[in-house]
């Protein structure tokens, strides 16, 4: 994971599970072994066990969702994994200049 992503990984396990949108919670889901036992247990119920297609069909909505609140153009046919790296990188980049204003 680059660290960019490790460092948004941080700021997210400090947060309660009622804080976290559903690109957040998407975000862990996809991170999971990351995540210490004890933030395992922290966050179980947005890291429920449903079915793995059923958790990637909801993780590409949230992440899609989050895609166009960045106002990101998502090309027809993109993958999961890129869509992952297309948002991580986009947040970080929108979380960095809010950091800096």
């Amino acid at each position: 994971m680059d660290q960019k992503a490790q460092a948004y990984l941080a700021s997210l396990v400090t947060k309660e599970v009622a804080e976290l949108n559903d690109y957040q919670k998407a975000f862990l889901r996809a991170r999971r072994s990351y995540l210490t036992d004890e933030q395992t247990e922290k966050f179980a119920s947005v890291l429920n066990d449903k079915p793995a297609k059923e958790n990637k069909l909801e993780e590409y909505q949230a992440l899609t969702k989050q895609a166009k609140e960045l106002k990101l153009a998502i090309p027809k046919g993109t993958k999961l994994d890129d869509l992952r790296t297309m948002v991580s990188e986009a947040q970080s980049q929108k979380d960095n200049n809010e950091h800096l204003a």
